[in-house]
């Protein structure tokens, strides 16, 4: 695997006020005395809270326990007043100016730069369009840098601005169903797609832009027919069906709208709805699974040195094209060396275009292949070469666990099976 660097977003230091209201807050909710409070989560009742304001993690996770509620929204009370003193210093700034700042550093490709910003401007803002506009703001920085349980989190925060204009609440449920989808809750980001789909069955597009939902819906509920058909035994070819057609809506919507706005973006949402769809024909009995290897394949001549082209939505296409082949020939190939042949060829390649994009999504998919094409090496008695990873490997394991839950015990199961070097 190659080398990636990367940095957390910067996050504000919780506060000896909050703890202390939390903490008040927990001993009323179970109607114990301090003394009681403090038993239970290990401390002396008269150094219940530290000098510096900052718990240590045992008592964030027992406070948790204690007011029943997930240690996430323990931590982010504790930095809330935080987080709301920043306010006093965005001073005059327009919300103007800072979408115009969080566009460019979007632009730019600095990623944490505009989740900052989005913030900022989500405070200034005077209107529930333009704290609608900061959080797709957010949301669009979420998704760049990996972080899609933040993305949900946004989207679904976005939905909560009532009075926002309905196509900002239409992109909101999209985004939520794609957050549900890249996170592997296939069943929860189908349901949210579908659910939009009807809507725009009955109801005129607010604009001409709405047609990128309809396309992303279609993609979202498509895509998690296609991974349920890779799980279900019994229900193989009714989520092939269903996947077929709705990607095949997609690319139609995506290619239509790549037109009509000459954006090449939309046209590499495209490539990605083709890609599948080689994948699910040979569920389907359209094709052979050599004939939609064999068109896998001739993909990867566009990407020969993913390093110096252009980063964007073509490129990242070409490397789910590398899944899609990687799906086709775990599934359809008996003989064990060509598929260790295949496997490699995509693995490799999808590794390249995920460390030049920096795309987390794709170096999840990696790195579960990968250990997927070693398994079977194993249980078929093949020589496979050895494993090995460096820091930055490691680094880069550690940064797909954190951003996909899902990935957790694939990634243990790396860090394990690897032998560790220091360079």
């Amino acid at each position: 695997m190659t080398k990636s660097n990367h940095s957390p977003l910067s996050k504000p230091f919780p506060k000896k006020e909050r703890l202390e209201e939390l903490l008040s807050l927990a001993q009323t909710y179970r109607g114990w005395t301090l003394r009681e409070l403090a038993e239970t989560l290990g401390r002396d009742p008269h150094k219940l809270v530290p000098e510096s304001g900052v718990p240590k993690l045992d008592l964030v996770l027992r406070l948790a326990e204690v007011l029943d509620w997930s240690v996430d929204h323990v931590a982010s009370d504790l930095c809330g007043d935080a987080e709301q003193s920043s306010a006093q210093a965005e001073g005059s700034v327009s919300f103007r100016a800072l979408d115009e700042a969080a566009f460019t550093a979007y632009e730019s490709g600095r990623f944490e730069e505009v989740a900052q910003i989005a913030e900022q401007a989500f405070r200034v803002a005077r209107s529930a369009d333009e704290r609608a506009r900061s959080i797709m703001r957010h949301i669009a920085a979420c998704d760049a840098l990996g972080l899609h349980s933040q993305a949900l989190e946004h989207a679904q925060r976005g939905l909560r601005e009532l009075d926002a204009s309905q196509e900002f609440h239409l992109s909101f449920r999209v985004n939520l169903a794609n957050a549900h989808y890249t996170l592997g809750n296939f069943y929860e980001a189908e349901a949210l797609a579908n659910s939009l789909l009807e809507w725009f069955s009955s109801n005129p597009m607010p604009s001409p832009n709405s047609q990128s939902t309809k396309a992303t819906a279609s993609y979202v509920r498509g895509s998690c027919h296609r991974c349920l058909a890779g799980t279900s035994k019994s229900e193989v070819l009714w989520h092939a069906q269903r996947a077929y057609e709705d990607l095949s809506a997609a690319l139609r919507l995506y290619d239509d709208h790549a037109a009509q706005t000459g954006r090449e973006t939309y046209a590499g949402y495209g490539n990605v709805c083709r890609g599948a769809l080689l994948e699910l024909a040979p569920l389907l009995g359209t094709s052979s699974p050599d004939q939609a290897l064999e068109a896998l394949l001739g993909g990867l001549d566009e990407v020969v040195n993913p390093s110096q082209m252009p980063k964007g939505a073509w490129l990242e296409s070409w490397g789910w094209w590398c899944i899609f082949g990687c799906n086709v020939a775990m599934r359809h190939i008996e003989d064990p060396e060509r598929l260790q042949s295949l496997m490699a060829v995509f693995t490799n390649k999808a590794d390249e275009i995920a460390e030049h994009l920096g795309n987390w999504a794709l170096r999840e998919r990696v790195w579960t292949m990968e250990l997927e094409r070693r398994r079977h090496a194993e249980g078929r008695q093949l020589d496979a070469e050895e494993w090995v990873m460096d820091d930055d490997d490691v680094r880069i394991v550690a940064g797909t666990m954190a951003r996909f839950p899902v990935f957790r015990e694939v990634g243990w199961q790396v860090l394990r099976s690897a032998r560790r070097v220091r360079v």
